[in-house]
């Protein structure tokens, strides 16, 4: 449990450390000002700018704003809170696919990827689209049952309603997610 703890402290640090030294460039601010905006005006604005990612994460930006605020700080801790839950999913899904030094590996390699830290410190939906694919993956497993255990009905209808809301958030937030999606489909 502390090798556990140990790395999501790191992963922590690595991203929530001067996370506003800098200002919002051109997508983060795009995606702030697309939050503020009111449900109607969003989506005739992401017409308007033919701007290309779902809506799901400027939604859920606007909910988080409401709480949190509109500082560099306050919007990209949103894609901080996903990033660590990405780690957390990735210790979840090795741990349940193989044993505890493969899932403390995958932890530690999604806490300091350069590319999950960069991801998890902007206030953009790639953190929040990776950690919905990763829940989506889990909820899968879970619903066919990884090592072969058995489910009860209403267990397993939870995780089919858990598997749909993670794969429509994580395809709402960025639409290559849906490749995730064929693959599951393969695999079947």
């Amino acid at each position: 449990a502390w090798a556990v703890v140990a790395i999501a402290l790191l992963a922590f640090a690595a991203r929530a450390f001067g996370l506003d030294r800098q200002f919002l460039w051109w997508d983060e601010g795009l995606s702030v000002y697309l939050a503020n905006q009111p449900l109607p005006a969003m989506f005739d604005e992401m017409q308007t700018t033919h701007y290309t990612d779902p809506p799901v994460y400027n939604l859920a930006l606007s909910g988080w704003r409401l709480l949190a605020g509109n500082t560099p700080y306050a919007v990209r801790f949103f894609s901080v809170l996903a990033g660590m839950a990405t780690v957390a999913l990735a210790w979840t899904v090795g741990r349940r696919l193989t044993n505890q030094t493969t899932a403390l590996l995958a932890a530690m390699f999604v806490a300091l990827s350069p590319m999950q830290v960069h991801f998890s410190r902007e206030a953009k939906g790639y953190a929040f689209a990776a950690a919905f694919a990763l829940l989506s993956v889990y909820a899968w497993g879970c619903r066919l049952g990884y090592s072969g255990d058995r489910l009860h009905s209403d267990s397993r209808s939870r995780w089919w309603a858990v598997y749909v809301l993670s794969t429509l958030a994580a395809v709402g937030t960025h639409y290559y997610v849906g490749l995730l999606v064929l693959w599951q489909g393969l695999w079947v």
